[in-house]
């Protein structure tokens, strides 16, 4: 027996298209939320300003160090190295440590490096064994927050969204970290001759992203698992 089309027909059909909608939705609502907002602010952030370092280190070698090619595959080698350690020591320290003790860990160390290189790298000056020792420290700050903040956000970001939009949540994260990727060098390059403006932009966001990290601190755990109910 065939069912007749009824007038309330539709209806339904329209609350189903707009459960279909909301079902759509609502994984981009909860990217919305205060401490996810500031994980991937702190994403592109990073991103941004390493990115621009690194796009800046290869033409002030070559201006205040006269730094050839040996000299600048030789310091990307180091810096290598100094990742690869750093990585390691972010995974010993994170068996004791929480994930947000080592981001403000990184992003002290990040808010550190740019301000050292906004004092010394900005405008270099000295003899070529100072200026030598002030570009190897900067170089060194930098890359040394970086592993902390980089794996302890990602930490945190998986753990903080929901399991069933795993995919699709890191696919939001790493759009973000391609974008600062790509914006990054763009600023770097249009301004080698303009270190203030461009340090102080990376400066300015640092401090923004470690005002909101201050501020949502105690939000930034792991949710506790939801309780069974026994019978």
């Amino acid at each position: 027996m065939s069912s007749c089309p009824t007038a309330n027909d539709h209806l339904h059909k329209k609350n189903n298209e707009l459960d279909q909608s909301f079902h759509n939705v609502k994984p981009v609502i909860g990217l919305l939320r205060e401490e996810i907002v500031v994980l991937l602010t702190a994403q592109f952030v990073t991103f941004f300003n390493q990115t621009a370092l690194e796009t800046l280190v290869t033409p002030l070698a070559q201006t205040y160090l006269a730094f050839q090619d040996l000299e600048n595959s030789l310091l990307y080698f180091l810096c290598g190295i100094e990742m690869l350690i750093g990585f390691l020591v972010v995974r010993t320290l994170s068996r004791c440590c929480t994930d947000r003790l080592l981001l403000a860990f990184g992003l002290v160390i990040c808010n550190i490096s740019c301000i050292w290189c906004l004092i010394f790298l900005a405008k270099p000056k000295g003899s070529y064994g100072f200026l030598l020792a002030e570009f190897i420290i900067g170089v060194f700050l930098q890359v040394l927050g970086l592993p902390f903040v980089s794996v302890s956000q990602v930490s945190l970001f998986s753990k903080m969204t929901a399991e069933k939009t795993q995919g699709f949540n890191h696919g939001i994260r790493r759009s973000v970290g391609g974008i600062a990727t790509i914006l990054g060098p763009l600023w770097a390059a249009g301004l080698t001759e303009n270190l203030y403006i461009m340090l102080g932009v990376m400066m300015g966001l640092l401090l923004l992203i470690t005002i909101l990290f201050s501020l949502s601190y105690k939000y930034l755990v792991e949710p506790a698992p939801p309780l069974t109910e026994t019978s």
